[in-house]
Formats: structure tokens, sequence, C-alpha cells
């Protein structure tokens, strides 16, 4: 089969999305497919770092860069939004040439307003959503071969609003890589200059207000400043720039804010951690309903504490059993969460974490990708 994965992204880039396209690439590949990963020809700001080295990965497959007209960032003072525009509409034309000389059997995709651009093609597309689609994308819907929704809600919300029906969806939850290195968790806090002497609550990921990293920020101070420090890794420049100046605004002196770390870090920040956290804002829907973070998959497979905010998109995968809960948006609960998950014994709930992670991999989730597109009937 071969698939041929359209991504308007920069690769590499700092976002998650850059990641998880990649990991899925190469599971599907893994699994059989013969996968091309078709992207834009971008300016980058992390130069020509090799996709793979980057991200840490060891399958290998096709990365086709199309040329572009990428204003995207250079003119932005200039005009605006119309150099996305400009980009996005360039390289959907690439795309559509692309896709002439080198047919696949499936295009596939999370960007849907590439795939909307493109408009309808020889061959069968499959849209995987990761957030409820606005109402323009109707027509992408509709002739949508396939759509993978990553959690259950979203699956719902599409076929609600859009009268998809159900045969036509599949549950693709996030994943992690269960046999993913995590050293000790000294040997990661003299890597990482962490002291050894305090409890560590981590959280790893973009510091986007609907995350709930301020809520962490306010958690933080409602811990013994002496026996814990809050670790928030993975804010670009000006994210953790106003993160670190919420801190000092509120107070708060055991924040560590540091800034995007290298994906191949990841599990070190994992590993030196008591408790990893995932404070999710209930403010938003995505966030309340249809979000699948890749770092609740990711903490699993660590082997660590977890404290999640109380949300229906999280309890999508996880129980009392994995996770301790907080009330979202409540930084005195979240307080008292990390408290029980640092200072209380939690192996049962470690070795219920780690065994679920099992059922979440990148392998798992491409053939439940390749045996719902098998199943197809045939064009």
């Amino acid at each position: 089969m071969k698939i041929a994965y359209i991504a308007n992204i920069r690769l590499p880039t700092e976002k998650a999305h850059g990641y998880q396209i990649m990991r899925t690439c190469a599971a599907l590949t893994a699994q059989g497919a013969e996968v091309t990963l078709v992207v834009p020809a971008r300016r980058n700001p992390l130069g020509k770092t090799d996709p793979f080295t980057c991200y840490g990965i060891a399958q290998r497959f096709p990365i086709v860069r199309l040329p572009v007209v990428d204003l995207v960032g250079v003119a932005r003072r200039l005009v605006g939004s119309l150099g996305f525009w400009i980009e996005s509409f360039t390289f959907a034309r690439a795309v559509k040439k692309y896709l002439r000389s080198h047919p696949a059997d499936f295009v596939w995709g999370r960007d849907e307003l590439i795939l909307w651009l493109l408009g309808p093609l020889p061959m069968r597309v499959g849209v995987e959503l990761h957030s409820l689609p606005k109402r323009k994308y109707r027509s992408l819907l509709t002739r949508a071969a396939l759509i993978a929704v990553i959690s259950r809600a979203l699956g719902v919300g599409v076929a609600r609003q859009y009268s998809v029906p159900a045969g036509k969806l599949v549950l693709t939850p996030d994943a992690s890589d269960v046999v993913e290195f995590f050293p000790s968790q000294d040997a990661s806090r003299d890597q990482l200059y962490l002291p050894r002497d305090r409890k560590i609550a981590v959280y790893v990921g973009h510091f986007y207000e609907w995350k709930g990293v301020q809520a962490l920020a306010e958690a933080a101070g409602g811990l013994p400043a002496k026996d814990w420090l809050v670790v928030m890794v993975g804010g670009l420049g000006p994210d953790a720039a106003a993160l670190q100046s919420y801190c000092q605004k509120i107070g708060v002196t055991n924040v560590k804010v540091v800034t995007h770390q290298p994906r191949t870090q990841v599990p070190l920040w994992l590993a030196a951690a008591d408790v990893l956290v995932i404070p999710n804002s209930a403010k938003t829907e995505r966030s309340r309903l249809y979000t699948s973070p890749l770092k609740l998959f990711e903490y699993l497979a660590a082997g660590r504490p977890i404290v999640a905010s109380d949300l229906s998109s999280i309890r999508e995968i996880v129980s009392e059993k994995e996770v301790v809960f907080a009330k979202p948006d409540d930084p005195q609960d979240l307080a008292r969460a990390i408290r029980e998950a640092g200072e209380y014994d939690q192996s049962a709930r470690e070795g219920a974490a780690k065994k679920l992670a099992e059922r979440y991999t990148w392998d798992g989730r491409a053939t439940t990708i390749l045996a719902a597109l098998n199943a197809l009937p045939k064009a």
C-alpha cells in the first residue's frame, strides 16, 4: 500500500505535531506500508538538522520537500497572515503536481486546510483529526474515505456535526514508545543539574494557556519550597519568558522554567521526576473533550507517578488506577494531588500505568490505521 502523507510543516519543528507525524510515518512503514512524507521546502531556524536524528527515530522512510513561496514569518510584519496563505496555496499546487507523477493508493494528513485546498483527487484521502474541524471543511469530510479521530468524544462530535457515518470513523489515540530508554533518576538529575535532595514535579510540553501551565505555577506556591521544585519544560522563547514573568508576578520561587529541549532529551526530564503533571484546563472544548495528549502516553511509559486534570478527554485513557486526578483550573487541588502522588506509595499506580502504556504504541496505532484502510471497499 502506497501512502503519501501530506504535511504543511517546517521539518523538523519544535512543535509536537512534527514528532507525531514522523512517528506515524515510521510506524506505518514498519508495518509494511510504502510511506512518503511530503512537506514544503521552507526556511527553518533549526537549520538542516536531519529529522530522524532530531526525533530519535530509527525507521527510515522517504521525505520529499516541494518548492513553495515561503513568506511565513519573514513577511509577517508587512503582510500578516497573507504570507501563510501564499505558502499554503503554493504548497497545495506543488502537491497536486507531485501526485500526478507519483500516484499513491491513499493520501493521508492531519492538516485539514491543505487537504481541503487539494480538492477532489483521483486517489482516496484519509484525514486524521486532532480537534473539531471548522464548518468550511465539510466537503473534505464528505469526500474522505476514512477519518481517524484521536478521542471518542471527537468522533461523536464529528459524526453529529457533519453527519459522518460511523463506518467512516476509526479511533486512533496518540501513543508512546514503551521501549524508549529511561535512565535512572539520579543520573538524569545530575545530567540536567537538578537537585537530588528535593522532590521534583515535571511538566513537559508547550506553554499554551489551555495546557494549564499558569495553574501549575500557582500550585507550586502551595508546595513547601524547601522540599519541592516544579520544573516546566518545553515552551518556545516568548512563551517561556511570559511564564517566567508570571511566576515572578505571583511570587513563586520554586519553579524552574526551561525552554524547548531536543526531543531526544525528553526521557531525561521524565526520568528526573518524582511526579509528572498534566494540568490541562477545562476552559476550552479542545482540552476538555477532544485532546489526546502525547505527554500522557509518554508519562505512562516512564513509570513515574502521574497527576492529571480530571477531564473527560483524559479519562478516556486513564482512571484512578493509573493517575491521581486533580480538579482542573484549581491550583490548590493540583498542589494537593502533587503531594499525594509524591509523598505516598504509588507503586500500584506506576505498575498499572506501564501496563496500560503497552496498549498504546505507535506500531499498534499504525496497525489500526492500516486495517481500517484495507477494510475499505475497493475504489
